[in-house]
């Protein structure tokens, strides 16, 4: 259990107190800053990265200061689509722009529910990383891994089965049917993967770290513009190309 430092304990203190608590919790760094903030940093009991530990006077920073990279990292995510559709539209011509284009909504449906049920699933750990429950904590994230590799092995299969009859449900064109449907499978089919970045990146925040994310994704967006040249302006792999480059990205994140 974390010591709970109380509001009114001085600094100095409580920069005594923090470290000695967190000891079994791989803490390698504590520090006073300007701010009036302590901070604790380690590795983390869940070896997901660094995580941070802080008490501030003035809670609106510290919660401004946190949200930055999630605004950030939402930017950048949707570069992928945008990527995708720029090089395919440059590259392999007008009918694969309009492949991918028809393709938005689907895409963003299944991945947008995803994202958002792996959210969820970091709310019960950050409850119980608040409250210094590090046996509860290790209980929950095992649970939800459990959880979250049914689900995406779920959301996979019926993206795969579903991926033609919903196309033609939005009433997709004959033209670029097959186009549509050959890149809307290869997202589909990437899920896990999907599924598996989302819920340690919710993970990640749970347990204070919002930077780490946006760093991967960072990597993972130009990771994603560089496999898209390749596959579709050098290996002429057109919407698959794109398809691949994006779920390869998302992985490398």
């Amino acid at each position: 259990m974390l010591h709970r430092v109380p509001e009114d304990m001085p600094l100095e203190k409580a920069l005594l107190v923090e470290p000695y608590a967190c000891s079994k919790h791989c803490v390698d760094r504590a520090q006073i800053t300007n701010e009036d903030v302590v901070v604790i940093s380690g590795a983390g009991t869940l070896g997901l990265g660094m995580v941070t530990y802080a008490r501030m006077k003035n809670p609106a920073k510290l919660i401004v200061l946190f949200a930055l990279p999630l605004m950030v990292g939402n930017v950048f995510q949707q570069l992928y689509t945008m990527t995708d559709a720029i090089i395919v539209g440059q590259f392999a011509g007008v009918q694969a722009l309009g492949a991918v284009g028809s393709t938005d909504w689907l895409s963003w449906l299944v991945f947008g529910l995803i994202s958002g049920v792996m959210q969820g699933f970091s709310i019960p750990v950050a409850q119980r990383f608040g409250a210094g429950d590090l046996r509860g904590l290790r209980r929950c994230v095992s649970t939800l891994l459990v959880l979250a590799a049914v689900l995406a092995v779920g959301f996979t299969v019926l993206g795969l089965i579903f991926a033609g009859p919903l196309l033609r449900l939005i009433g997709t064109q004959q033209v670029v049917f097959r186009q549509a449907k050959t890149y809307l499978s290869i997202l589909y089919g990437g899920i896990f993967i999907t599924a598996a970045y989302n819920l340690f990146a919710a993970l990640l925040r749970a347990l204070g770290n919002s930077r780490a994310p946006l760093l991967a994704m960072l990597v993972a967006s130009g990771v994603n513009i560089a496999l898209d040249l390749l596959f579709v302006m050098v290996f002429r792999w057109d919407v698959a190309g794109a398809a691949a480059a994006t779920v390869i990205a998302q992985g490398s994140a």
